[in-house]
């Protein structure tokens, strides 16, 4: 596995998890006896949460174990990877646009985490939108507003989803968000981070060929 150390960073460029980890470890317990969970058109496949780890290495085999998450960009492509947001991180709505010009030959999976309740509402409302890639993408267009379910309490099933994904993330012992998570091509080794900064970083760490296009500077934000 090769992670990366997390640098300090300001506060308004970059979440920090104790938030997160506050949000997930309390409000796990309830949110998760709810009966059920979101399956649906762009919606990842759905997994029962069984026993997450209080810590664990990061790894493809435990995300698609147990994440939820919403799926862009080319779905048959084997460049998969995925990406651990909050939908209220600015960080994140940077990294969404940087990761645009890999959407033509990658499959991303964004998969929602929650550090407030205002956070959980949103992140809810975007597994259980009519279609969720499009909510995706006007959420993380800068200077969006908070996306609700169209009620004060998230809808109990995504909420639950958010919940088991937040625990997940937290027993990777993730520091900041965005985090990534995918698997290097040329080695077969997982690779988890939250410090790519660019496109052309992220393939390189991948082991993908750097096209081009992706070798200029990602648009966006710098995730510092």
């Amino acid at each position: 596995m090769h992670t990366t150390s997390c640098g300090q960073a300001a506060a308004s460029n970059r979440f920090t998890l104790r938030a997160v980890l506050a949000m997930g470890l309390v409000g796990c317990a309830l949110l998760l006896s709810a009966c059920g969970k979101p399956e649906g058109e762009g919606v990842s496949a759905v997994r029962a949460d069984g026993a997450i780890p209080a810590r664990q290495a990061p790894s493809l085999a435990a995300v698609q174990r147990h994440a939820t998450g919403i799926e862009v960009g080319n779905k048959r492509s084997a460049r998969h990877f995925f990406v651990f947001f909050d939908p209220m991180c600015e960080a994140c709505a940077a990294w969404w646009a940087a990761s645009e010009q890999l959407r033509a030959e990658a499959r991303l999976t964004w998969v929602p985490v929650a550090s407030t309740p205002e956070a959980a509402t949103s992140a809810a409302a975007l597994l259980v939108a009519e279609n969720p890639a499009e909510a995706l993408a006007l959420r993380m267009t800068p200077g969006a507003g908070a996306l609700t379910a169209g009620d004060d309490l998230p809808d109990p099933n995504a909420a639950a989803s958010v919940a088991q994904n937040t625990r997940l993330l937290a027993s990777f012992g993730a520091a900041e968000l965005p985090y990534v998570v995918g698997r290097n091509l040329a080695t077969g080794q997982p690779y988890a981070s939250s410090q790519i900064r660019s496109a052309a970083e992220l393939m390189t760490a991948l082991g993908w060929a750097v096209s081009v296009e992706t070798a200029q500077p990602a648009p966006g934000r710098a995730l510092r």
